[in-house]
């Protein structure tokens, strides 16, 4: 329904003088999107238009901020709250759970996975904004 929507207003988001040029749509999305399913909903639209996607990766406690500040059209955000003048559609939720090599378990966590183990154990995030991992750690240790 949105897609059909949007394809709707691509005429109108093209330069006025362009007539076969093609529309540039720039959105912001999340690197997890971006590594699961994103890629996929891309090249489908693509298959089905001559637009073309600007993708700003960015975290996704983060992304709403580029559509409230006009640099995107859409975003998929962690924010269920629409900016003014947009709408906010759920999708769907992804299930995280914590992983590791198997060589690291021994070396950082040689009594269980725990709170103080968790916290001084290496781990890996896309930027500096993102605190997925800070968050799932903080829930695991509030459960154990």
């Amino acid at each position: 329904m949105l897609e059909h929507e949007l394809h709707g207003a691509l005429p109108r988001l093209a330069p006025a003088e362009a007539t076969d040029q093609r529309v540039t749509i720039r959105v912001a999305v999340n690197a997890d999107s971006v590594g699961t399913w994103f890629i996929q909903a891309m090249a489908t639209f693509l298959d089905n238009d001559r637009a073309l996607l600007d993708v700003a990766i960015d975290d996704q406690e983060h992304t709403q901020e580029w559509l409230r500040k006009g640099d995107v059209l859409a975003a998929v955000t962690a924010d269920p709250q629409p900016v003014q003048g947009c709408e906010s559609i759920p999708l769907e939720k992804l299930k995280y759970c914590g992983g590791r090599e198997p060589a690291v378990h021994p070396k950082h966590f040689p009594n269980g996975v725990t709170a103080a183990a968790l916290a001084a154990a290496p781990s890996s995030r896309f930027n500096r904004k993102d605190q997925l991992q800070a968050q799932w750690s903080g829930a695991f240790a509030a459960v154990t």
